[in-house]
């Protein structure tokens, strides 16, 4: 069974692997076609995923602010679903072609230029929160894979552990 530590430094190689592409920071809301289009890279990405997800996250660009009570909203002319936000920000992003025609817009109930919208990439949850060193090193790799396909320089990277 892995120690804490392992998970803490496996899953801190795999978020820095997508540390390396800096968001910038969001106007007064976010395009849902540019959103779209970069989450749709995991979609198309032909390596092996079953060990990592994609999600949308909101993060603010100044550390320690709260985004208790947050709520990002997906919102167009027929568009109208609200994305709610996990405690570290991140929501699961519908791929819907019709918001997408419509240019709908990403908004939040804040201030969002306060805030970066990014893709990020996370293990898959297991239900009793274990991971096994078998699993963590495979999503590491998984992980690493997707973050290689998407920006050359991070070849060099490696998991650790």
């Amino acid at each position: 069974m892995p120690t804490a530590r392992h998970l803490i430094a496996c899953c801190f190689v795999t978020l820095c692997a997508f540390g390396a592409t800096a968001p910038a920071p969001a106007a007064e809301w976010v395009s849902y076609r540019d959103a779209y289009r970069a989450m749709v890279v995991f979609e198309k990405y032909g390596g092996p995923k079953n060990q990592i997800q994609n999600h949308l996250q909101v993060a603010p660009l100044t550390p320690g602010v709260s985004l208790e009570g947050a709520q990002l909203t997906l919102s167009g002319k027929a568009t109208q679903v609200n994305l709610p936000l996990d405690p570290l920000g991140r929501t699961s992003f519908p791929l819907l072609k019709a918001a997408y025609d419509d240019n709908a817009t990403l908004v939040l109930n804040r201030r969002i230029g306060a805030f970066t919208v990014r893709p990020r990439i996370s293990l898959l949850p297991q239900a009793d929160g274990v991971y096994e060193d078998a699993t963590l090193r495979a999503a590491c790799e998984q992980a690493l894979g997707f973050a290689r396909y998407v920006d050359a320089s991070l070849r060099a990277r490696q998991c650790g552990g």
